[in-house]
């Protein structure tokens, strides 16, 4: 039906291609390229409406694999992490605009896309990212992070009312973790971990209690 170059040819030994998912929310497609380019266009034909590339924009540093991590849209928000320095790790963007809305945290680029959740009466949007599970509200405002395991790569599984499953890769093992409110904030709590569960890419899907 239509095509529409994102970026330059990304050559790397696991696969020549994206890495990251499109996303398609009211009738705007996204896609980020390996190289960090940010592309919106009109889902139904294909034109470009806005570009940002994370590298210029925010400094972002491409890892080694190229950018993973599929952008999210909640509202007039697109979520995406742009491994930038000072305080530019996460982003958030006018998803009609492509302008910067905020940024926030300090972390080398991760392959995991984020999640979002309602807990405890909280729109929120967790992001592993430098070692962390690290969640923030719609205004840019830390509500919680907990160290996580090492190698995340497959997405956070939320479960409600208010659990979070990480699993890294490599043997290195699978967290849950449970967020408590306290008096006005939020806190993360880590309630077991085992090395029985082990996501390389793939990422876990939770029925009926189970993982």
């Amino acid at each position: 039906m239509w095509r529409a170059r994102m970026d330059k040819k990304f050559v790397e030994l696991l696969g020549n291609c994206p890495r990251s998912t499109q996303t398609v929310a009211a009738g705007i497609a996204y896609g980020l390229s390996s190289e960090g380019m940010l592309v919106a266009a009109e889902a139904k034909t294909g034109k470009e409406l806005w570009r940002v590339s994370l590298a210029e924009e925010f400094g972002g540093k491409r890892p080694g694999r190229g950018y993973s991590v599929s952008p999210i849209v909640d509202g007039e928000l697109l979520f995406v992490e742009a491994a930038g320095p000072d305080g530019k790790a996460i982003v958030a963007l006018n998803r009609k605009s492509g302008e910067t809305e905020w940024t926030a945290h300090n972390a080398r680029a991760s392959h995991s896309s984020p999640v979002i959740a309602d807990i405890a009466g909280i729109r929120q949007y967790i992001f592993p990212s430098g070692g962390k599970a690290i969640s923030f509200n719609a205004a840019g405002e830390e509500l919680w992070s907990i160290k996580a395991p090492p190698g995340i790569i497959a997405m956070p599984v939320f479960i409600a009312p208010n659990m979070v499953f990480l699993s890294g890769s490599t043997d290195n093992g699978c967290a849950m973790i449970q967020i408590k409110q306290d008096g006005d904030s939020l806190r993360a709590e880590e309630l077991w971990k085992n090395r029985l569960m082990i996501n390389h890419f793939n990422s876990s899907a939770y029925y009926e209690g189970h993982i």
